[in-house]
């Protein structure tokens, strides 16, 4: 998407670098196992920064990540981040979510109050 705004036509992508070959953004910036408590990762697929997030196993940019129980990855198809926090029906009433952000929706709620009631 960004190469196509800004008619960029080097770049190469997240770039990997050491002897593992990790993302040099995991290097610069620490691993992807966050190791938190209660802490659900919502991200798009279309949303350029979600090859820097902790996502699923399907995604091109997966990495191993150590999680605890009560942390969640939430990949939303067909949408960009934030996507997740508005309501159903926020744009218009013509506009219906879609099963991905339906389903989304869901497990997040799931989620929360599985941490409010622990």
């Amino acid at each position: 998407m960004c190469e196509q705004a800004y008619d960029i036509t080097d770049y190469a992508g997240p770039q990997r670098s050491g002897a593992k070959g990790v993302y040099a953004s995991t290097e610069m910036y620490g691993a992807r196992s966050v190791q938190g408590a209660n802490i659900t990762m919502p991200n798009g697929n279309m949303d350029p920064w979600h090859s820097l997030s902790v996502v699923n196993e399907t995604s091109q940019f997966y990495e191993p990540a150590e999680m605890t129980a009560s942390e969640t990855r939430v990949e939303i198809d067909g949408t960009a981040h934030c996507r997740d926090m508005y309501a159903s029906g926020a744009f218009s009433p013509e506009f219906n979510d879609t099963g991905a952000i339906v389903w989304a929706h869901n497990k997040i709620q799931q989620q929360v109050e599985a941490y409010l009631m622990d």
